[in-house]
């Protein structure tokens, strides 16, 4: 069970967002914020630091609440 501070939180990578094309280990996330899954294409992804960011790709995440709120901005343009 999540911590009452860490919420489940989802973003879609969007074109020439920070995110597209990087790997999740390059995107320098704040401690504490662990990626969950990638659904790409139809598929549930189990991402480790190596996955590449597509464009359309919706990331879960587990992230306290200050990551969730402005963790768009790294997805969004």
């Amino acid at each position: 069970m999540a911590s009452p501070n860490r919420q489940l939180v989802e973003f879609e990578v969007v074109p020439n967002s920070e995110a597209e094309n990087k790997r999740i280990v390059d995107l320098r996330l704040p401690a504490g914020v662990l990626v969950l899954l990638v659904a790409r294409d139809g598929e549930d992804l189990v991402p480790n630091g190596g996955t590449v960011l597509r464009r359309g790709d919706v990331i879960r995440l587990l992230a306290d609440s200050a990551f969730a709120a402005h963790g768009n901005e790294m997805f969004s343009k």
